[in-house]
């Protein structure tokens, strides 16, 4: 009797394991589900930050010396007088970047510039004289600055250094401008902008253009240094 009992049992236990086993395996089931489940989304997530730009500076290697960030700087006053071609007068000016002249006229025509926002246009002609043999390429660097966006920056500087505008001076002041100085020294070396001024020279020629500053304002000329009032006096009849 004892032996009976005890193979029902087993069987019994048998039979209740057979049925259970299925739910048991759903059960299992759920549970690695719930514990995968978290992960499968925080990779998710941290895929997706990943394709998300993220407004910081890049981090600079820790081998070699760090690349300081560009300044971003306002654009210069004078770029509207250079884009305001509707203006009512026009001031075309041939310039030398080493003609003591034109920097002393320099003033005098950025205070009347400044009195008159957007009734002038201002085309600025480039001139080196033969007398100036640093000039031509000083103008080269102004050219290749501007086509980084930095020509006022380069122009006042280029003014502000006369007699120091050889090859190495000029791709100091690109470093001081934090232009992209592989870039600049390429357009000097390679004369890129040597066609463009030879085109103005030509025009000067032909306009009968001998000295610098040489202004036409409205196709009037004015040749050489003149004083505030003088210029004052030439755009207020225009």
């Amino acid at each position: 009797m004892r032996m009976i009992l005890t193979i029902n049992s087993h069987g019994n236990i048998s039979r209740f394991l057979k049925t259970i086993r299925p739910l048991a395996l759903i059960i299992a089931g759920l549970f690695v589900l719930c514990l995968a489940a978290p992960l499968h989304g925080q990779q998710a997530r941290t895929v997706a930050a990943r394709k998300t730009p993220i407004p910081v500076a890049k981090a600079t290697p820790t081998s070699g010396p760090q690349a300081r960030p560009h300044p971003v700087s306002a654009p210069d006053w004078r770029e509207e007088l250079v884009k305001t071609s509707s203006a009512p007068v026009t001031i075309i000016e041939f310039f030398d970047y080493q003609c003591p002249f034109c920097l002393k006229t320099n003033p005098a025509l950025e205070e009347a510039l400044r009195k008159r926002p957007g009734k002038v246009h201002l085309v600025l002609k480039h001139l080196p004289l033969a007398s100036h043999p640093d000039s031509a390429l000083a103008h080269q660097a102004a050219l290749a600055a501007g086509e980084q966006g930095r020509f006022w920056e380069m122009h006042d500087l280029l003014f502000a250094n006369q007699q120091k505008l050889k090859r190495l001076d000029l791709i100091r002041y690109a470093q001081q401008l934090h232009l992209d100085v592989p870039r600049f020294k390429q357009r000097l070396d390679s004369r890129h902008f040597e066609r463009a001024i030879r085109e103005d020279a030509v025009l000067s020629d032909a306009l009968g253009v001998s000295a610098t500053p040489s202004f036409f304002i409205n196709g009037q000329t004015l040749v050489g240094y003149f004083p505030r009032s003088v210029l004052s006096r030439r755009l207020t009849k225009r």
